[in-house]
């Protein structure tokens, strides 16, 4: 109630952030929805304070997913969860792509220094349910973009969507 009324001092922002990190990234299941939707309000609320700190958050979850062979489904959960949280605040996200779509063609297997053709892919990193399921999430943050052709490389993009996936 105190986050969508705004009447949380601005001091205590990065406080709350990192709560409901900390709730999103341990055992806490059934406190993962709503963590999420309070972490979305936040995000909508508050972008200057919170934004980087929840990219580089989700930055290392989406690496550490990529690089675990053991206990995926919780992984998968946790990072699907996270990636959630985008696709409630899209106007947020949509603005800064430069930050996000990087994140979803790492996500794909692309190297960010060697985005140059669409065939240029880690393809063993795209296996498995688990996967999958993370790319659902993203593409239903893509598929809620307002105006795609805007998005930092775009047309990369489309390239990718039509001929990868």
């Amino acid at each position: 109630m105190s986050l969508t009324t705004g009447r949380i001092a601005e001091a205590y922002i990065p406080l709350v952030l990192n709560g409901i990190i900390v709730i999103l990234h341990n055992r806490f299941s059934h406190l993962w929805s709503p963590a999420s939707e309070c972490l979305a309000v936040l995000i909508s609320k508050h972008v200057e304070l919170v934004w980087n700190k929840f990219v580089c958050y989700f930055e290392h979850c989406q690496s550490i997913f990529q690089t675990s062979h053991d206990q995926l489904d919780r992984k998968s959960a946790k990072l699907s969860n996270k990636s959630g949280v985008f696709t409630k605040s899209p106007s947020v996200v949509e603005p800064r792509s430069r930050q996000i779509l990087p994140l979803f063609l790492e996500f794909l297997g692309y190297c960010d220094n060697n985005v140059v053709s669409v065939g240029s892919f880690s393809s063993h990193i795209c296996k498995g349910k688990e996967w999958k399921g993370v790319l659902k999430e993203w593409l239903n943050l893509l598929k809620l973009m307002q105006n795609p052709k805007s998005f930092y490389r775009s047309q990369f993009l489309k390239d990718v969507l039509q001929n990868s996936i």
